[in-house]
């Protein structure tokens, strides 16, 4: 599932403001998929009638419950390559 939206910072708190018009989508992520390939079915899937979509910016913060209680404070990750496998990232992209 990919959330769009984009991460906010105030003061030492980070926050993650959902776009409501696009919302969230199910993507489809695949071993051995490359960045590129996942930025643009993301871009497909929420931007079906912009020729060309835009790239996607893909970033994840993977919570923990301290954070939870107390506001993030741990910036996001961006994605840069997909190094991991997806069942590492896939809970967490945004």
């Amino acid at each position: 599932m990919v959330i769009l939206g984009a991460w906010a910072s105030v003061g030492s708190l980070w926050e993650f403001v959902i776009d409501k018009k696009n919302m969230t989508r199910i993507v489809h992520v695949r071993s051995g998929m490359s960045l590129r390939e996942l930025q643009n079915n993301v871009a497909k899937e929420f931007f079906t009638f912009t020729d060309p979509p835009p790239l996607a910016q893909l970033s994840y913060w993977s919570p923990n419950t301290k954070e939870l209680a107390t506001g993030l404070t741990t910036p996001p990750a961006i994605l840069t390559t997909l190094s991991c496998t997806p069942q590492h990232v896939h809970p967490y992209i945004m």
